[in-house]
């Protein structure tokens, strides 16, 4: 059984949240999609703070600019994980700071397309607002699919998981990758595997 609650996390979780964390960490790879105001942030900071329970760094969140200073708060929050923000001013000194340190590294859809990685391993990559990469010939799309080959763990975040179809869920996971989806909320909670 995997447990979600560590030292690393500072914030009790609901049950469907500690279900979802726990769900992304068993699975890896996975799409959490959940209407807004749900905690998929909480969630997502919860399975960064059980892996670094367990020995892992550095992490890595993606994100549109309009939520990156939600996600620095949201990280500090609930978690006893240090963000850095890979974006702006200041981003190559925060790079290094992150690289030498570990936590989480916070950037933007825009950025992350030049951010070159000191030697660090990461742990897992957050993609939030993962309908931002539904169309596979954008450069934000490639820049990401990239980023997903090289890290074993990536967990998509979306708010809008009906609209999200199945056509772009396979696309969020980019080059038939093993992903499985997560519906919740005023929904009856459903998993699905459908690759």
């Amino acid at each position: 059984m995997i447990e979600t609650q560590t030292a690393a996390e500072t914030t009790v979780l609901r049950g469907y949240q500690a279900f979802g964390a726990r769900f992304a960490l068993a699975q890896q790879r996975a799409i959490i999609g959940d209407e807004m105001g749900c905690g998929k942030t909480v969630e997502a900071v919860a399975a960064m703070a059980h892996l670094r329970a367990e020995g892992e760094r550095h992490f890595l969140v993606v994100c549109p600019a309009s939520v990156l200073i939600n996600w620095m708060r949201e990280v500090r929050g609930h978690s006893t994980l240090r963000p850095y923000r890979l974006h702006g001013a200041g981003r190559d000194e925060q790079l290094l700071a992150w690289a030498g340190s570990g936590g989480v590294g916070v950037t933007t859809f825009e950025s992350v397309r030049s951010i070159t990685l000191p030697r660090v391993r990461v742990a897992m990559l957050v993609v939030d607002e993962a309908h931002y990469v539904k169309n596979p010939d954008t450069q934000r799309s490639k820049a990401l699919a990239a980023w997903t080959r090289r890290i074993e763990r990536v967990l998509f975040l979306t708010g809008t998981p009906i609209i999200f179809g199945l056509p772009q869920r396979k696309t969020c996971v980019f080059a038939g990758s093993s992903v499985s989806p997560i519906f919740s909320s005023s929904w009856p909670l459903v998993i699905r595997s459908w690759m």
